[in-house]
């Protein structure tokens, strides 16, 4: 099992991907997207390898994501 303790930055809720490689591939859990703090586990039949946050990189950021308004 992974134990991944996890804090939120900024005010962005999202449920977070964590994701584990193994030699097998990857399992992704999502986080809650409620809790400022929280922790994930993960059950594993092997030994992990990483341990990512978002590993796919699939959860766009306030700061990447297009914003609807235009600025004067």
């Amino acid at each position: 099992m992974v134990t991944v303790q996890l804090q939120r930055r900024g005010v962005y809720r999202h449920p977070m991907p964590v994701g584990v490689r193994t030699a097998s591939g990857w399992t992704v859990v999502r986080a809650e997207p409620l809790p400022d703090r929280q922790t994930v586990r993960i059950v594993l039949a092997e030994p992990p390898m990483d341990v990512w946050l978002d590993p796919f990189g699939t959860v766009e950021s306030r700061t990447t994501a297009q914003s609807r308004f235009v600025l004067p």
